[in-house]
């Protein structure tokens, strides 16, 4: 690929990036059927950018050959319609060797990117960039750097290093390094290398709050990783354009409206299993979990059913 290529794939990661939330049937299985189905409808719906992550994507829960299947399905039915970022192996089994190894599997199966973790503690910068620079080198694909703090290797169970906008610039200095999706949950942090890199490499914001990409936006974002657009991608989309074409007072709205309060819930009953009842409650994915996570219990299903109704999200 060449370099005009990957500066194309950096300007198509823009506007709302869509997470791929991972079925399961009730046995627990993987229901990659039900997969295919919803990112059809993502794809359908214009969702620009599909995102296979670590956590809304269970990639913790699944094995290696499954998380496989899912870039497969995710980057087969979406395929011309959007750009789509699978995943690494994340922190499962996470060698540089294996890394590469999925890189070259995303190659063969037509994915546009691949989201790569680092898989160990902090020992020093160098090893960082070296891993991140390592896996570029063995794969034609953009590569999108996953920006989680590392547990640092001299200081304790509780010490955490980051992803810095220093450490950051070097990594993405590599050509085909084409994005950050950047879950520090720290804010200076965030600010800072969304101020030294955006120009060059797209950063895509954590959190899915509609309300913190209006000011983001006004720092220069362009991306980020949606909430409530999981369910309703019109909604995503309907914000982004309003708050590109300088509309605030409708952004404001749809947050307003729409986010707020379904926020507040799912913040409290759990953010990913909430979506994923969620999802069920419209008919796009089956509800079930796989041990060790659980579904909400069914109290709150009762009042999740009401509050999308409330919404008018469901009939």
């Amino acid at each position: 690929m060449s370099e005009n290529n990957y500066d194309n794939l950096k300007k198509s990661i823009r506007g709302p990036v869509f997470p791929i939330v991972v079925p399961f049937r009730e046995n627990q299985d993987l229901d990659l059927d039900s997969l295919h189905r919803y990112v059809d409808f993502l794809a359908k719906e214009g969702a620009p950018v599909l995102l296979v992550t670590v956590g809304t994507s269970r990639f913790n829960l699944l094995s290696r050959d499954e998380m496989k299947a899912v870039n497969q399905v995710v980057a087969e039915a979406a395929a011309g319609r959007s750009l789509t970022i699978v995943a690494g192996p994340g922190p499962i089994s996470g060698s540089t060797r294996e890394n590469i190894e999925f890189a070259k599997y995303a190659e063969r199966i037509g994915a546009d990117a691949i989201l790569i973790l680092y898989p160990e503690r902090w020992y020093g910068d160098e090893p960082v960039i070296e891993f991140f620079h390592e896996v570029a080198s063995n794969t034609t694909l953009g590569v999108v750097v996953h920006a989680l703090p590392m547990r640092d290797g001299f200081g304790g169970v509780t010490s955490l290093r980051y992803l810095t906008a220093d450490l950051l610039e070097k990594i993405t200095s590599k050509e085909n390094i084409i994005g950050i999706k950047e879950e520090s949950g720290n804010r200076e942090i965030f600010e800072r290398i969304l101020a030294r890199l955006n120009r060059r490499t797209p950063v895509i914001g954590a959190g899915g709050a509609m309300r913190r990409f209006i000011n983001d936006y006004k720092l220069g974002s362009i991306t980020y990783l949606v909430g409530i657009g999981s369910i309703r991608p019109d909604l995503a989309l309907d914000f982004y354009d309003a708050v590109i074409n300088g509309e605030e007072a409708v952004a404001e709205s749809i947050a307003a409206k729409y986010e707020d309060a379904y926020f507040s819930f799912a913040v409290e009953s759990g953010w990913h299993p909430t979506l994923k009842e969620s999802l069920s409650l419209m008919g796009l994915l089956p509800p079930y979990e796989r041990s060790p996570l659980q579904r909400i219990p069914v109290g709150r299903r009762k009042l999740l059913a009401q509050l999308m109704k409330d919404l008018c999200w469901l009939k």
